[in-house]
């Protein structure tokens, strides 16, 4: 074969890889994950919002703080306003309107799951002190659980939970303080009973032996 024939034959062979390169399909970029759409931001707001204020309610915590729960109704009202007519202005609305909610809860655990706690741990000390643990472990082990379970709803501010947990906590110290308590009464009064009788044991034993030395003094 002449040399410009194989030539030619290696330059298509070259320009068919090319082309074969070019032609080849380029692989498809995986899908983007959907973005939110203002309505479900507004949706998500407004949920938030209504969580806390039905937690409230069903607390009746409105009390603690009146004029601040009447500011997140308000905003909330606003927020259900402009919601079909500005998603941005509805947001901050519910926002608004959970940061007063949120005020209301801290107050009532300030005056009265804080103050539950409190006692809690009062409760507590008193059983310590008589060493209840191992005096009344039943009623003792049974308020460490309830004030375990207190601080973990009080960490999540579930009102309720934290309020009940507490509050059950310090009856069961209490009832472990009475019990461990009169054990502990008990214990001294059959101690004390034992110490009488040894002396009086001893004393006996000593009128006898008084007795036998004035016999003997009395043979002589």
């Amino acid at each position: 074969m002449k040399r410009s024939t194989r030539y030619v034959l290696f330059a298509a062979a070259v320009l068919l890889a090319m082309m074969a390169c070019a032609t080849a399909p380029e692989p498809e970029p995986e899908p983007l994950p959907p973005l939110e759409t203002d309505t479900e931001l507004v949706q998500a707001q407004r949920d938030q919002a209504e969580m806390l204020r039905q937690q409230i309610i069903d607390a009746d915590l409105a009390q603690y703080a009146p004029e601040e729960f009447d500011r997140g109704d308000e905003q909330f009202a606003l927020g259900d306003e402009q919601r079909e007519l500005d998603a941005d202005e509805a947001i901050q609305h519910y926002r608004d309107a959970s940061a007063s909610y949120r005020r209301v809860i801290d107050r009532a655990f300030e005056e009265v799951v804080d103050v539950a706690r409190d006692d809690a741990q009062s409760a507590k000390s008193r059983a310590d002190e008589v060493r209840a643990r191992r005096g009344a472990p039943q009623p003792y082990e049974q308020g460490e659980t309830r004030y375990a379970t207190a601080e973990s709803a009080r960490e999540q501010r579930e009102f309720t939970p934290a309020l009940e947990g507490y509050r059950g906590a310090r009856e069961s110290f209490e009832e472990a303080y009475v019990v461990a308590s009169e054990r502990r009464d008990r214990a001294r009064e059959a101690m004390d009973s034992a110490d009488r009788a040894i002396s009086q044991t001893e004393g006996s034993a000593q009128e006898l032996e008084d007795e036998l030395e004035d016999e003997l003094e009395d043979e002589e």
